[in-house]
């Protein structure tokens, strides 16, 4: 939907009242479409403009056109100043206004409405009241240079009874209409209908949308940019104002005797951005406060701002920075002509750019530069005094004038209600804070654009633009985005050339890069990436990147990757170059694998985590790998001990795993032995897993030696013996480092007799095997059958043990003491055994214990009583050692640790012993004082 209103100021509006009103406006047209359009109604001649201008001094005076998103509404308004209304006085002006959704502003720029034929359209709106024209009742006609009389009304009178009690809205309403008029019928800088000979304007249908206007087309422009050679000075404007978007705070002033001038520099600007992001420009063409306007682009006279903004209509004096990227593409593309290379930045762009809604939209952002939140007009306020300061006092309650400067206040909102006094603010709508006088902490742009802090503004000499502080210092610096969130510091109207780089100067760059600048940084580079990333490979970019790939960094060539082939080749190459890149490297697939990169690759890997990279990155993108070259590759990495085995092998894709294993054993086996010991740690063993060794004996020998599974390796380091292992039995003594188990111990037997004693360390396994086990378990008797029958010349062990267990289970004396002559004290196994016997036989008679010593032999005699008085006889223990004594010593049969120990008592014990000895048989305690008397 579309609606017209009009403005200005009337003899009795639809309350009754007199003054600047709203006029007309299309049927239906919401409140909050009026509310919307309220603060635009504004006009103030240039300062030293004429008191009371005539016809052509009035044709001199600019046409302020304004354009702003106000809420869900996108907002034109045209203002001319029309001199004297209906009572005579000066100070009025015709206000038109249009306001779309911005989908029906879809693909035009707000500024081709510039010319636009429907600002003189004759069937404007329907009347809310009396027409703006000269009422009868006053008595005289209007003035001549007034515009407000017209022949062609047909001599309908003024004072219309009809539009009397008219309706807001009203459709039915008949009488004169205000599209009738000359005065609403003004031309927007062209003649009017009857200056063009009569016959009137053609009448504008809302159903055939809004027409545009012809002054500003792309290809005109490019001309007349050509022609004033003003691409630097473009550049200039350009940079504020994507500054001022791209931060969502400040404004840019454009300064110009005529205001078209100012029209068609901001055409330029609405161009040269993206149509999505110059939907978000707002502009005024004229204004006599462009301090207190809250538009992007805000354009006034010189007398109204003498030292600030961008003098257009002087000669250009170059800022003392230089422009962005984007500004200075752009400017580029307009000095070539190159309207298509402005049209790929935008593609490229999109809505990245977008400011949050969170923040204004246009104007200054408040707390930042001290000016004036969204749809807050009121620097820039309504009908003034004439220009020389004369009063032209007050009438019906239209308007108050200030006795101190004549400045009426006047409020636009067609209420009927009067605004303060000068010097109050008027209130906006939806109640946004007034805008503070000039001084009073505003910023204000310079000749060259930037807008100083908010905090010195007032401090800022005439002339001087203040500089910007280091980038860090107070700066906003660009979010994901593009927009510099506002915050009290932040700096308006300048961009940071230290680092800040926002999407638009990455949008161009890439432009730039693909035209083959090569002065494009890695940080625009990236700013690129990112919107690639984000809105997708621009069609022009396909066919541009191959060119220039080598200027291209690695991330721009990994967002343009999916859709340009040739730049997933260098992406891939750029990884190969650089370790750092390759776990950025987006999921692609190489068309022809690039075989001769990979393959220096894979010869030139440092080390043999370095060479599983590679191998890797092959098998991620695709690449040309052949299997030998990675065999000979690690197999020289491992010759010089360059990596980790272990990290390698798990690194390294299933499918090349085995060429990975393959070339670090050979290159293991042929390096000097102390390389190969440093290299095959335990995991490094674990890693390369089973294998044939016969073709690597020295690799397989310690990789084995450290196996946990003991029996297979011994089985399998036998194997390799015939195959030239050096250093077998120390191999084999690292492996049976820990002694065997019975089990072990078994399987062995079993499996590897033959061949178990040609080696030390294995002829050894049974001995070790019964010193850690207990001698009268089972599967320890089984076990020494087993090794007596398959392994004789090993059998010692094994034969004591069996010894052992036979005396264990012997009943004669007789027959213990046979199983106990194959013993040989003092080996520490055959020492165990006795210490068995030992304590079996403690619990026998000594009468008993005297038969088996007498039997056995001399030593096993003595170590069995030694493990007797080790044990620590008590009271009976030392009476049944006295006693063996005597009857060995019947018996002729000599003990001489038993004379020894007995020799070594007290008085005491042997009066102890005698007395247990002569309950037991007073021969016993006779021969045994008899002996210790020969012992004396």
């Amino acid at each position: 939907m579309i609606w017209r209103l009009t403005y200005t100021s009337a003899a009795r509006g639809p309350t009754g009242r007199s003054g600047f009103q709203f006029v007309a406006m299309s049927p239906g047209t919401p409140p909050d479409v009026t509310r919307a359009v309220t603060p635009y109604m504004t006009y103030r001649p240039p300062p030293g403009a004429p008191s009371a201008p005539g016809p052509d001094a009035l044709a001199g005076f600019p046409i302020a056109l304004a354009y702003g998103r106000e809420g869900p509404y996108a907002v034109l308004a045209r203002c001319r100043y029309t001199g004297r209304d209906y009572s005579g006085r000066y100070g009025n002006f015709l206000g038109q206004a249009v306001v779309a959704t911005p989908e029906e502003m879809a693909g035009l720029r707000p500024i081709e409405f510039w010319d636009s034929p429907l600002w003189n359209s004759p069937s404007w709106d329907s009347p809310l009241g009396d027409p703006p024209l000269g009422d009868s009742r006053l008595g005289d006609s209007p003035p001549a240079d007034s515009g407000l009389g017209d022949s062609r009304l047909g001599g309908s009178p003024l004072g219309d009874s009809r539009l009397g009690d008219s309706v807001l809205g009203d459709s039915s309403m008949g009488g004169s209409r205000p599209g009738d008029s000359p005065l609403l019928n003004a031309p927007s800088g062209g003649p009017s209908p009857d200056e063009s000979g009569g016959g009137g304007a053609r009448s504008w249908d809302p159903s055939d949308g809004l027409p545009p206007g012809a002054a500003f087309d792309p290809e005109t422009l490019v001309g007349w940019l050509g022609g004033e050679r003003a691409h630097d000075r473009l550049a200039a404007v350009l940079d504020a104002v994507t500054t001022v978007l791209v931060a969502g705070h400040g404004r840019v002033v454009l300064v110009a005797e005529d205001a078209e001038l100012i029209a068609r520099w901001i055409a330029v600007m609405s161009y040269s951005l993206p149509a999505d992001l110059a939907a978000d420009l707002s502009f005024i063409t004229y204004t006599a406060d462009p301090e207190a306007a809250p538009y992007v682009v805000v354009g006034t006279v010189p007398a109204a701002c003498p030292e600030r903004g961008f003098r257009l209509d002087d000669p250009f004096v170059r800022p003392g920075t230089a422009p962005s990227r984007f500004a200075q593409v752009i400017a580029d593309c307009w000095r070539t002509g190159d309207l298509a290379g402005i049209d790929a930045v935008g593609e490229l762009i999109g809505e990245a750019i977008r400011p949050d809604p969170a923040f204004p939209r246009d104007g200054a952002a408040a707390g930042v530069t001290g000016g004036a939140t969204e749809g807050d007009r009121s620097g820039d306020s309504g009908p003034v005094s004439p220009p020389d300061g004369s009063a032209a006092g007050t009438h019906d309650g239209a308007r108050q004038v200030s006795p101190a400067d004549g400045a009426a206040t006047t409020t636009p909102d067609g209420s009927g209600e009067v605004a303060e006094a000068h010097g109050m603010a008027r209130p906006t709508p939806g109640g946004s804070r007034p805008v503070p006088p000039f001084g009073a902490g505003r910023a204000v742009p310079d000749h060259s654009g930037p807008v100083p802090p908010f905090d010195d503004a007032a401090r800022t000499p005439p002339g001087g633009s203040r500089p910007a502080p280091p980038f860090g210092a107070g700066r906003a610096v660009p979010d994901r985005s593009g927009r510099v969130p506002p915050f009290d510091d932040a700096v308006t109207g300048t961009s940071d050339r230290a680092g800040g780089v926002t999407r638009l100067d990455g949008a161009a760059a890439l432009l730039a890069l693909c035209r083959g600048d090569a002065s494009v940084s890695a940080a625009e580079q990236q700013v690129a990436a990112r919107l690639v990333r984000d809105q997708g490979v621009p069609g022009w970019a396909r066919s541009a990147v191959p060119p220039v790939l080598p200027a291209l960094g690695f991330d721009l060539a990994a967002a343009l990757a999916d859709a340009v082939p040739e730049a997933a080749e260098h992406c891939v190459r750029l990884a190969l170059a650089d370790p750092g890149a390759r776990r950025r490297l987006p999921a692609v697939r190489l068309r022809g694998g690039l075989p001769e990169e990979f393959r220096a690759a894979i010869a030139e890997a440092p080390d043999l985590e370095t060479l599983a990279e590679v191998v890797g990155l092959a098998d991620r993108v695709g690449g040309a790998l052949d299997a030998d070259r990675v065999v000979a590759a690690a197999a020289a990495c491992a010759r010089r001990g360059a990596g980790e085995p272990p990290a390698a092998v798990q690194a390294t894709p299933g499918a090349w795993r085995e060429a990975m294993v393959a070339g670090v054993v050979s290159g293991v086996e042929s390096a000097p032995a102390a390389v190969r010991r440093a290299m095959l740690t335990p995991e490094a063993c674990a890693a390369l897993g089973d294998r044939d060794w016969t073709r690597a004996p020295r690799t397989g020998g310690l990789v084995l030696s450290v196996r946990a599974d003991r029996l297979t390796a011994t089985a399998e380091l036998i194997a390799l013996d015939a195959h030239g292992l050096p250093d077998l039995d120390e191999l084999l003594g690292v492996l049976w480092s820990e002694p065997p188990t019975v089990p072990e111990c078994r399987w062995l037997a079993e499996r590897l007799a033959p061949v178990l004693p040609r080696f030390a360390v294995l002829r050894d396994l049974p001995r070790r095997v019964f010193d850690a086990v207990p001698l009268e378990a089972g599967e320890t008797l089984r076990l020494a059958r087993l090794i007596d029958e398959r392994l004789p010349d090993l059998a010692d062990a094994a034969r004591t043990v069996l010894a052992y267990g036979g005396a264990l289970r012997a009943g004669p004396e007789e027959d213990l003491a046979r199983f106990l002559a194959v013993l040989r004290p003092g080996e520490p196994l055959a020492e165990r055994a006795l210490a068995g016997v030992a304590r079996v036989l403690a619990g026998r008679s000594p009468l008993a214990r005297t038969r088996v010593l007498a039997a056995a032999p001399g030593a096993v005699r003595d170590a069995l009583i030694r493990h007797w008085l080790a044990a620590g006889p008590d009271r009976r223990a030392r009476a049944d050692l006295a006693e063996i004594g005597v009857r060995l010593a019947d018996a002729n049969v000599t003990a001489a640790p038993l004379e020894e120990w007995a020799d070594g008592l007290g008085r005491f014990a042997r009066r102890q012993i005698e007395s247990a000895l002569a309950d037991r048989d007073p021969w016993l305690a006779a021969a045994w004082q008899g002996s210790r008397r020969r012992g004396a």
